[in-house]
């Protein structure tokens, strides 16, 4: 039986770690309400800027010079995906949901991973590339088996635009010169801080009647 000096010890022990625990919930809290008005703060910038592309877009199909990024393939036999995932695990279904969605955009054939699996190697006639961009987003080759042609490296909040340079001149480049028909991003749309959406939306060709959600 513990003697009573050893249950103080005990009780002081753990207050001390509710203590520590605390604090540390504070500063995650900090963080996060940080990070969530960084995101709010850009939204409308950038669904402005999205669709000032789609209507530049739309004013440039109807024009005998169609720009490179505008062309539709008439067979789509090559596409890539373009996956945003957290760097680190512990975060519910966050990733899941999101690699659940890519994977059911190329096949639409429900959430089942073995027969996603099957049907991907007996019938489809595309060919679908995975780039990513944080280190979760490695779970489409160990769970599903699908290709992975190059990783970046995943910032928590990226500031300048020369932190995507690389991958948009990578993307363009293999876009322009034939090597994919289509490009892809998927990635998870934040609502709140207890609803995250994820979303499959096409890139490239730029394409004003494309619907999220479809390859």
């Amino acid at each position: 039986m513990a003697s009573t000096k050893e249950i103080q010890r005990r009780i002081k022990s753990v207050k001390n770690i509710k203590k520590i625990t605390k604090a540390m919930e504070m500063v995650a809290a900090v963080k996060m309400r940080k990070t969530i008005e960084s995101v709010l703060r850009t939204r409308t910038y950038a669904n402005l800027s999205w669709m000032t592309i789609l209507n530049v877009a739309d004013s440039g199909e109807a024009s005998k010079n169609l720009h490179p990024l505008l062309e539709k393939r008439q067979e789509i036999k090559r596409e890539a995906i373009v996956l945003f995932t957290s760097n680190r695990g512990l975060c519910g279904n966050f990733n899941s949901a999101v690699l659940q969605k890519a994977v059911r955009a190329i096949l639409k054939h429900g959430n089942e991973e073995k027969r996603i699996t099957e049907h991907l190697v007996k019938n489809s006639r595309r060919e679908v590339d995975f780039i990513l961009i944080g280190k979760k987003g490695l779970a489409v080759k160990t769970r599903f088996g699908l290709p992975i042609v190059a990783e970046f490296q995943k910032q928590d909040v990226a500031f300048e635009i020369k932190e995507i340079t690389p991958i948009s001149r990578m993307i363009i480049g293999d876009f322009l010169s034939g090597k994919y028909d289509k490009v892809m991003v998927a990635y998870t749309d934040f609502i709140n801080a207890a609803k995250q959406l994820p979303r499959v939306k096409q890139l490239l060709p730029i394409d004003l009647n494309a619907k999220d959600d479809h390859l």
